[in-house]
């Protein structure tokens, strides 16, 4: 038992209604969460504790646990302003202090014993990554704690501490199979035997190592804030891009070779590629029920409407935190789809840093 544990804030998004989980517009996300919520559900607590009790405190360990030479620390300073340290956050004691450090920021606090009613904290940061900081008073006591969220995705922060942000500069927005395959489909209409020696390219990327298996169900595939697309879905694009001619003339292991080897196919190919991401980006947006315009200005209005709202409070937290992650999503959607236009209008057959994919070339000499 933890004395103060009701002050540690989890309200993650499988305690969110479906309404709630709705308003997210991205369904990766939302049956995300409801597999949590389902885990949680069928989790059996101790004897002797509920399992209100249980699942709050998973939460808070998962919102606020670090690891201090195996014991599991919790940090009770985050819990009043809503963010939490990121993974990879090292807790180590100093003396009579507990230093919590992160990319660019350090954190402290007396290292005092549970219920000695002792008051936190101090910190000092330098240009954390994307930082947030924020003040809390308690009684006489007013401290400040900066804090780096690390490189993580809205996705990953709102599912592990219930926030998100729309200038994230590291955010990533991961696309599966199913997204990519609808693109292609729609910009080539490939016949089902091309279809099949594409799959047989993809296969084989990932054989070589040149994709990951996808054996979590992950796809490893994302677009990321500022609209460039990771490597890995470049490639997978790549293969479904190809067309019989190319197939026929470097076979499907040449073609493997050829896109894992970041070797341009053909000029033809390259702006089909374009094609296709510009297709996957646009069909994404277009199934917002609002549009990036449209949430800056609800964004603005939940601002504005914050003072006041003391009872509505965490239903108007969790709205702000959808509009936050889905806002940031369309941006970087947006980005990429004007970088893939670019591209498809002035092509090249050698690798260019224009290029929305695969922007890390190769130079030999």
């Amino acid at each position: 038992r933890v004395d103060g544990l009701e002050l540690l804030k989890a309200d993650l998004p499988h305690h969110w209604s479906d309404a709630e989980l709705a308003e997210l517009q991205w369904q990766p996300l939302v049956a995300a969460a409801a597999r949590r919520r389902r885990d949680l559900e069928l989790a059996s607590p101790p004897d002797g504790v509920s399992h209100a009790d249980f699942v709050h405190a998973i939460d808070v360990a998962t919102c606020h646990g670090l690891d201090l030479d195996g014991q599991l620390w919790l940090w009770p300073a985050t819990g009043l302003f809503r963010r939490s340290a990121p993974h990879g956050a090292v807790l180590s004691t100093e003396g009579n202090e507990i230093v919590l450090r992160t990319d660019g920021a350090a954190a402290s606090a007396p290292r005092v014993q549970p219920g000695s009613g002792r008051k936190a904290a101090s910190a000092t940061s330098r240009d954390p990554i994307d930082k947030d900081t924020a003040s809390a008073v308690s009684g006489d006591s007013v401290f400040e704690v900066t804090l780096s969220s690390g490189w993580r995705s809205n996705a990953h922060l709102l599912l592990s501490q219930g926030w998100a942000s729309a200038s994230l500069e590291c955010d990533a927005v991961e696309v599966d199979e199913t997204m990519m395959l609808s693109a292609a489909q729609t910009v080539l209409e490939a016949s089902q035997q091309l279809r099949q020696k594409q799959l047989a390219v993809i296969a084989g990327l990932r054989r070589f190592g040149y994709l990951s298996d996808a054996s979590d169900g992950q796809s490893g595939c994302s677009i990321f804030a500022g609209g460039y697309a990771c490597d890995s879905l470049g490639r997978y694009l790549q293969a479904l891009s190809l067309s019989e001619d190319e197939l026929r003339t470097f076979g499907e292991g040449g073609c493997t070779i050829n896109i894992g080897e970041s070797v341009p196919i053909s000029c033809d190919h390259e702006r089909r590629v374009g094609q296709v991401l510009s297709q996957l980006c646009g069909g994404l947006l277009a199934e917002s029920a609002t549009s990036a315009t449209e949430d800056e200005a609800i964004l603005h209005a939940l601002e504005r409407a914050s003072t006041g709202l003391d009872a509505r409070a965490t239903h108007t937290d969790r709205v702000r935190a959808c509009v936050h992650a889905r806002l940031s999503r369309k941006r970087a959607l947006s980005s990429c789809r004007e970088r893939a236009d670019a591209w498809v209008q002035r092509p090249t057959a050698m690798a260019s840093l224009r290029r929305p994919w695969r922007v890390s070339i190769r130079t030999s000499g």
